[in-house]
């Protein structure tokens, strides 16, 4: 790998386990070529298998960017993929040598509503496990209000508010939820991406009170993070931290909860803009609005 002093010390993934990134790439790219060679910088010395991104706005500088990778990093072979959509899409940048691609495929296209850019599923194998990565940039802004939606008995939904942004949110929460389990009960599941809202608020705010209800199937890796930053540590430990907030998150399903309880187990924010010689200022300016967030783990 080409050594780099702006980016000495910047390390996450190691040999012995497997690391997923989740990143909002803002308006990619923000910077043109600058923004793709100092991404794919960023990439390669974090050397995560899998790193989801969002907000593509340039399928011929997201291909750039998985050559830059592919060029400064001469261990691994780096491939991507990017959904359909032609502006803010989803993508995917992984190692073909830790993970092997079954299938690459769009879901809820009939819910724009809950779903204004479709989430973006990768399903693979690791070492033998059946992987699913779903990849998503939720609906934003709001006012922090849920007028909230009711299931009865038959699994009807009444939506009181289509419109507003948390029901909109949360009513993806709910058919995420319910397509995981009636799809892959069998495979480790890992829901990543921006979801534009805190996942540590109380129920009567929190538009992913389904899944942290659900504790025996799901479970967000990265709710230490949000409880230290409303522990007074916003700027350290959340994923945007100029509102700030924390809405960039990574949620497994039960298939790997020993893995996440594994003392091998780590998850953290990047503080990327520590690497740049003015701070935040300059890598807003040239990257993002928006920190990753990875997750490690042995199996």
């Amino acid at each position: 790998m080409v050594e780099t002093s702006q980016f000495d010390g910047l390390s996450f993934g190691t040999e012995n386990t497997f690391e997923i990134m989740t990143w909002n790439l803002e308006e990619f790219p923000k910077a043109d070529n600058r923004t793709v060679a100092i991404g794919a910088e960023i990439i390669t010395e974090l050397s995560c298998d899998v790193n989801a991104i969002q907000e593509i706005s340039s399928e011929f500088y997201f291909n750039l960017l998985v050559e830059e990778c592919n060029r400064l990093d001469s261990k691994n072979n780096w491939e991507g993929i990017k959904s359909s959509s032609w502006s803010y899409g989803l993508g995917f940048i992984y190692k073909s040598d830790r993970i092997t691609i079954e299938s690459v495929y769009e879901i809820f296209y009939d819910e724009n509503r809950a779903f204004p850019r479709e989430p973006f599923v990768l399903e693979g194998s690791i070492e033998g496990d059946s992987f699913v990565f779903i990849n998503n940039h939720l609906k934003c802004c709001g006012n922090s209000y849920i007028d909230s939606i009711d299931i009865d008995m038959d699994g009807k939904m009444d939506i009181p508010d289509e419109d507003d942004e948390e029901t909109r949110r949360q009513l993806a929460s709910i058919l995420l939820e319910q397509y995981i389990i009636e799809n892959y009960t069998e495979k480790k599941v890992i829901v990543v991406g921006d979801l534009n809202d805190d996942i540590h608020e109380s129920r009567t705010s929190n538009v992913f009170w389904n899944f942290i209800e659900n504790s025996e199937q799901f479970k967000f890796v990265d709710m230490e993070l949000a409880i230290n930053g409303e522990n007074g540590f916003q700027w350290g430990h959340w994923s945007y931290p100029t509102w700030p907030s924390h809405i960039d998150h990574i949620l497994i399903n039960e298939n790997l909860f020993n893995e996440f309880e594994n003392n091998n187990s780590m998850v953290i924010t990047v503080r990327l803009e520590d690497y740049f010689s003015n701070g935040w200022a300059d890598y807003e300016e040239d990257i993002s609005d928006h920190r990753p967030v990875a997750w490690r783990f042995q199996f």
